[in-house]
This record gives C-alpha cells, structure tokens and sequence, in this order.
C-alpha cells in the first residue's frame, strides 16, 4: 500500500502466527523517518462510526489496526505542499500495516465493523493542535464508503476544509479556531 501524499508513509507489517496465536510488529523507529511517538494510545470504534476528518500541526500520528478494519481518508491541507488537496481512501485490515501521517495531512476514520486501534503521536496531546473539517466537506473530495455515519459532537461542529486549511498554513496553534470543540473530546 502507498500514498501519493506527501510524507504519508505505509509500512507492511509481517505476522508471526501459530498455534497459541500471533505476534505483529508494528513499530521501529528506523521504519519512519522525523521524530518517534512519545505517546501511544488505543481507540475502539463502533460499527458506522467516523472520526474525524482532524487534522495536527504539532504531531505526526502512527495508526495500526489491531483488530477489526478501518477506512482511512486522508486529504493534504497543507496550501505549499506539491501535493495540496490530493484526496485518498485507503481500507486498512488488522495487522497488515503501520501508516505515518505527518503534520498537516488531514484524515478521518471509519469504521464498517467494531474494530480496535492503536495510535502514536510525536508531541503531547493539546487542545491548539486538535483541527478539524466536515466529514463531508465538498472541497476535500473523499468518497466516504456511508452517507449518514455516526459522528461525536465536535466533528458533527467542525469548521471547513478552506478554514483548517489556512490555520495549517500558520503552522501553530491556534485555540481561537478551536474554541467550539470540546475539551472532553480528545479522542481522534
């Protein structure tokens, strides 16, 4: 699996299995180029479920499924990148891969089964880095796999693609385009 944005980095992971069950690699630092998570965290999503579309511009995240399936949007916000605006779906199943996505890629989880996650961040969770668009924005042009998905409060407020697009380009924080989004909502 690859993406044509750029930054964006897939990893294929290898499964050791046996009788008694499997072991999964999912991360070594020398996989990914850029800082190492220093933060790991695990999401269960129900079945319909879509998270996001978020975006960072403090930490790159390190996604794997570990159990179930995801599909993964990803759109670049960054306005000077060469690859500005590409939009991509990937299908992610468990244990096949790590992905990398750095600062300013926008991406959105959804979830077609219950399905478990782990992900990593390169910086310490803060309420200026936590960015967010419509699911279903038309700027970003992801061909979501659901018309009416389950969204938590704060994606179901997010701004637009246009105007996360252009805090991005800041490149800091920035609290005041935050202020509608909940503090109880640190998930991704």
């Amino acid at each position: 699996m690859a993406s044509n944005i750029s930054g964006v980095e897939f990893k294929d992971t290898d499964t050791t299995q046996d009788e008694h069950g499997a072991l999964v690699e999912t991360y070594r630092s020398e996989w990914y180029s850029g800082e190492s998570p220093i933060q790991w965290n695990s999401v269960k999503s129900l079945p319909g479920v879509l998270r996001g579309v978020h975006c960072h511009t403090q930490h790159d995240d390190i996604i794997t499924v570990t159990q179930g399936e995801l599909v993964l949007g990803l759109i670049d916000a960054r306005i000077k990148s060469p690859t500005y605006k590409i939009a991509e779906l990937h299908y992610c199943p468990a244990r096949m891969n790590t992905i990398r996505i750095p600062t300013g890629v926008a991406h959105g989880f959804y979830f077609q089964k219950l399905t478990i996650m782990a992900y990593a961040v390169t910086k310490y969770w803060s309420l200026g880095d936590e960015l967010g668009c419509k699911w279903d924005d038309p700027d970003i042009e992801i061909n979501w796999p659901c018309t009416n998905p389950i969204l938590s409060e704060r994606d179901k407020s997010a701004g637009t693609f246009s105007a996360m697009s252009a805090v991005i380009s800041q490149g800091n924080e920035q609290t005041d385009y935050l202020l509608k989004y909940s503090l109880d909502e640190k998930c991704e």
